[in-house]
């Protein structure tokens, strides 16, 4: 073979085995990452990869996050991340503009439920005033793993999650349903179990917002709901990013900041890079570690990592300095995302110098020794009396009501009792954030001022009434139900105490039974069973008063079949019950 040949031959040869060996390394399988590395230098990220989300500046590291985020829906169901993934209360977190993705230690990935577990248990977000959390709603929803869940809980959304609410288009079950069509699932029932993946089962009605005729909002276990009749347009509200703007204390709305404080939310104005963990009270966040948690990934983090000087937190005219307008993050944000400013983000002055030759001592613990005298009315002062109160103005709460003091000395605090004070404790806060002990407070009734003595004169006395005060009843108990089985439409008495002098609501699985006339009482209640509950299940018992107290224990009922017409020999129907044995003992359990 001539030499020309033979090297010819060598280089396609060499070439083949180049493009083999290239192949191999291609198909070599990327092993899945449980958390993103926390560099503190390197190169920065650029545009070209793929798992970074240039509007915000952060990527999804997690191969299950980044496969759960897209086989939902992405931006449009999760909006774009707003966070590194950081441990949070226990499991590895990462933030979206809407929701929390977490990652459990068998590898699931699921959405945090933010509206409870004390994350973000308010109704103020920017400009929205949303509903309450309605505990019937709760005690209504389908138990998961009960049989038949699958289109109980199809059922019970379908009943309270509407398209159309008081004559308006509001189009919650349409939003409700849309991340399941983004997944191109188109089984009615696991649509809605898909809407239940992400935003979880209703947690109230329809309300309109008491600010703004305009606005329809519907509360959910993971998220908000919002109709803007202005601009025709129903989505959820970036829950996320109020968690996030807690946390930094930053672009953080008026009315938010108020509740957060009245509430002593633990999320707080926490990110502190300038202490360990990143967490300015650790005791409050157990299990957490926000190190780099909100540093973009296409920066350097060498130009990030430096103590932070913490913004004061106002004790009694919300969060001073913060950056934004108050409705920065209202309602009405759409999932695109502008960019932070770059001094906002990344420009972070040094902490100048502090002398170090004499260490600021740790104030010793606030302590609540008693309260003079023990119960006043409201509007009138009560001296509070301890130690260690601090020489600065602090806060006063009762049961968790601020109030404003007119006197504050370190042992010594004179304040008025304020409107909505109820019976619960009294405490204060010092203005380092140091809560004392609590002390037990209850409103007095108005007291009858002493009569001067006088002369008795000779005629029958009239007896001294004490001024008593009514005490504030306990929640419904329900003790039995007679019968605790039967058929749909017919009669039910619940048996039981505090169940109030006027007529409340009884629910009976997911459907409100109707009761008899003259049927309530304090101690009992005649109702019908609901005509649209199934055959063979077992359901919860609830009774609410009109005030809103629900019992906390539920008894169980368990549906017998309906009749049904069975021909006789002469032609007429005549009705036989299904066959369902009656249960002995009542079912527990439900």
């Amino acid at each position: 073979m001539p030499e020309r040949v033979r090297a010819s031959t060598k280089r396609r040869v060499s070439i083949a085995a180049l493009l083999c060996s290239l192949l191999a390394v291609l198909a070599w399988p990327v092993p899945a990452r449980s958390a993103p590395p926390q560099q503190t230098s390197g190169p920065l990220l650029t545009a070209a990869d793929e798992r970074l989300f240039v509007e915000t500046g952060f990527r999804v590291a997690d191969d299950r996050v980044l496969g759960y985020f897209r086989g939902l829906g992405g931006v449009p169901v999760f909006g774009y991340p707003i966070s590194r993934s950081m441990l949070f209360l226990g499991t590895r977190v990462q933030l979206f503009q809407r929701h929390a993705l977490q990652l459990q230690p068998d590898g699931r990935v699921t959405l945090l439920n933010l509206l409870e577990g004390g994350i973000l248990p308010f109704t103020e977000f920017g400009d929205a005033s949303v509903p309450a959390a309605d505990a019937l709603y709760a005690a209504a929803a389908p138990i998961a793993g009960t049989a038949g869940y699958a289109s109980a809980a199809a059922t019970f959304v379908r009943v309270n999650v509407l398209d159309e609410w008081q004559g308006q288009p509001v189009a919650f079950m349409d939003a409700f349903l849309e991340p399941a069509r983004l997944a191109g699932e188109t089984d009615p029932v696991r649509q809605v179990l898909i809407g239940l993946e992400v935003l979880g089962f209703p947690a109230s009605a329809p309300a309109a917002d008491p600010n703004n005729a305009s606005f329809v909002y519907q509360r959910f276990q993971r998220g908000v709901l919002h109709y803007d009749a202005a601009r025709g347009t129903t989505q959820p509200l970036l829950l996320a990013d109020y968690v996030k703007a807690l946390l930094r204390a930053e672009l953080l709305p008026q009315r938010l900041a108020d509740q957060a404080l009245t509430e002593n939310s633990v999320l707080l104005h926490q990110y502190d890079p300038g202490r360990p963990l990143w967490l300015a009270r650790p005791e409050l966040l157990p299990a957490t570690d926000l190190t780099l948690a909100f540093e973009r990934d296409d920066r350097p983090v060498s130009a990030i990592v430096r103590p932070r000087t913490p913004t004061p937190v106002s004790l009694f005219g919300g969060l001073p300095g913060l950056t934004g307008p108050a409705g920065s993050l209202g309602p009405s944000a759409m999932p695109t995302f502008t960019p932070l400013p770059e001094a906002t983000a990344v420009s972070v002055q040094p902490t100048p110098t502090r002398p170090t030759s004499t260490p600021t001592p740790i104030a010793a613990q606030p302590v609540l020794e008693r309260t003079e005298p023990g119960a006043v009315e409201v509007g009138q002062d009560i001296l509070l009396r301890g130690r260690n109160f601090g020489a600065e103005k602090g806060q006063v709460l009762f049961t968790g009501k601020l109030a404003d003091a007119q006197i504050w000395s370190d042992n010594t605090i004179i304040v008025t009792v304020p409107q909505g004070a109820r019976d619960g404790t009294v405490r204060i806060r010092r203005t380092d954030g140091a809560f004392s002990n609590e002390v037990g407070f209850a409103p007095s009734a108005t007291a009858t001022p002493p009569t001067p003595p006088t002369t008795p004169e000779p005629s029958t006395p009239t007896p001294t009434v004490t001024p008593s005060v009514t005490p504030t009843p306990g929640p419904p108990v329900i003790t039995s139900l007679n019968p605790h089985y039967g058929r749909p439409d017919t009669s039910l008495i619940i048996l039981g105490s505090s169940f109030g002098a006027t007529t409340g609501q009884v629910l009976v699985g997911s459907s409100f039974a109707s009761v008899e006339t003259n049927g309530w009482s304090d101690t009992s209640i005649a109702v019908r069973v609901p005509s649209d509950l199934s055959a063979g299940q077992t359901v919860r018992v609830f009774v609410r008063r009109p005030e809103g107290q629900l019992n906390q224990s539920p008894k169980c009922f368990v549906v017998q079949g309906s009749l049904s017409p069975t021909a006789t020999a002469g032609g007429i129907a005549s009705p036989t019950a299904t066959p369902i044995t009656p249960t002995p003992q009542p079912p527990t359990g439900c």
